[in-house]
């Protein structure tokens, strides 16, 4: 036991050092790669890579270690990761887009990661940010579960939330059936709570 302990030390005194050779044979992912090279074989005294030197670093891990084909999260990180390098907005919702285990709240919040994702898309009069997360509202609005979570959504959508919003109640009050109205009403205020309160107040106006 005394041996192992001893061994074991040496691993240790050899990672915190930096020693390539054992940060690759203690690493079973090129993420754990890349993790112990930016934490142990850096010196405290430098700061964190640029993006540039982040990528070429990706590139060496996963050239060591490639991700195997049943392992596809490894693979989209990998993808990730070098969108957001190269500041690729479309690029990193394309890799999303083409997962089929990330929904769209992923997409919702994966440009914020990127400078990029703040880019006005002049057909929409919107940027990317919000049009991801109007989608993702969209798709919550319909249940009365998850509708406070679409409207903090909402609230995020300077150009579009508030005519979401005051198209959603009006269809809400627009059957005229007392649970319709019953439904409607906490919507108007939880929207005023968020700051929508041009569109809670049109919206409370056609009601009255």
């Amino acid at each position: 036991r005394h041996s192992s302990d001893v061994g074991g030390l040496q691993i240790l005194l050899l990672v915190l050092a930096g020693d390539d050779a054992t940060l690759s044979s203690v690493t079973g992912t090129w993420v754990e790669l890349l993790i112990a090279r930016i934490v142990h074989a850096r010196s405290p005294a430098r700061s964190l890579p640029s993006r540039l030197q982040l990528r070429q670093l990706a590139e060496s891990c996963v050239a060591e270690k490639p991700p195997s084909e049943e392992d596809s999260t490894l693979a989209l990180a990998y993808e990730l990761l070098v969108c957001c390098c190269d500041n690729d907005a479309p690029g990193a919702v394309r890799a999303c887009s083409h997962d089929e285990s990330l929904g769209p709240w992923f997409l919702a919040h994966a440009l914020e990661m990127l400078p990029s994702g703040s880019d006005h898309l002049p057909n929409l009069g919107c940027d990317q940010r919000e049009y991801y997360r109007l989608q993702y509202a969209c798709a919550l609005l319909p249940h009365i579960a998850t509708r406070p979570v679409a409207l903090r959504y909402l609230a995020m959508c300077p150009t579009y939330g508030p005519c979401v919003l005051d198209a959603v109640v009006e269809r809400l009050g627009s059957n005229g059936g007392d649970g319709e109205h019953l439904d409607v009403l906490p919507t108007i205020l939880l929207a005023e709570n968020l700051g929508l309160k041009r569109a809670s107040a049109a919206a409370t106006s056609r009601l009255m």
